[in-house]
């Protein structure tokens, strides 16, 4: 595993160049996040997406979600924008909410363990955001952890754990800014379920879904 210190301030141009070559030789990275540190691979190669799960040792049923640069460039992986999820989207992206919609037939069922649906965000992190915008898509993603164990907001915990791993590079911006897990809404049915209260209150996601009402 190679690792790179970065900041916000301090992020070399060749360290977006190195990620991104990793990536496209179907490698799998670690980086921060808003919320907690995370493992992101190529969404369209399999290979890639099988060697995360083994790293993380992830049930295989247990599907994966897509982090991108922005909401145009989600869009195209989910085949229902809902009014609801425009509006959550304008209000709490780029942030720490994570939203379950309808995938299109861009996301692989590898990504997703055969569900028709695909959990996306757009994360609030320079480091990341660099990356995401410079891949030119979203990237398949998880927290970067063995599967079971502690999330971790530092990339000192992400090394310790993950280091006798396939895991190619680290990014370790030291803590994340928020050191909790995002918010998730299932928002693929008729009525909208929170299904894990985050760094996002229930109660705040509950008043912008009532100004919809």
């Amino acid at each position: 595993m190679r690792i790179l210190q970065v900041s916000a301030e301090y992020f070399k141009p060749t360290y977006v160049e190195d990620a991104i070559t990793l990536l496209q030789k179907g490698q799998v990275i670690a980086f921060p996040t808003d919320t907690l540190y995370g493992v992101g691979a190529d969404l369209n190669n399999e290979d890639a997406v099988q060697k995360l799960y083994f790293i993380k040792e992830r049930p295989s049923d247990l599907p994966l979600i897509l982090l991108g640069a922005s909401k145009e460039a989600l869009l195209p992986y989910v085949l229902d924008w809902t009014p609801l999820a425009e509006k959550l989207s304008q209000k709490f992206w780029p942030g720490g909410l994570t939203m379950i919609l309808k995938k299109s037939f861009k996301v692989p069922d590898f990504v997703v363990s055969g569900f028709d649906t695909v959990g996306v965000r757009v994360p609030n992190h320079p480091v990341l955001l660099r990356i995401l915008e410079a891949y030119g898509k979203p990237l398949a993603t998880s927290s970067a952890n063995i599967s079971g164990s502690a999330s971790t907001s530092t990339g000192r915990h992400v090394a310790e754990e993950l280091y006798e791993t396939e895991l190619a590079l680290l990014l370790d911006a030291g803590k994340t800014p928020f050191s909790e897990q995002s918010t998730l809404i299932d928002l693929s049915g008729e009525i909208p379920i929170i299904l894990r209260e985050g760094v996002i209150s229930c109660e705040t996601i509950n008043l912008e879904m009532e100004k919809l009402i």
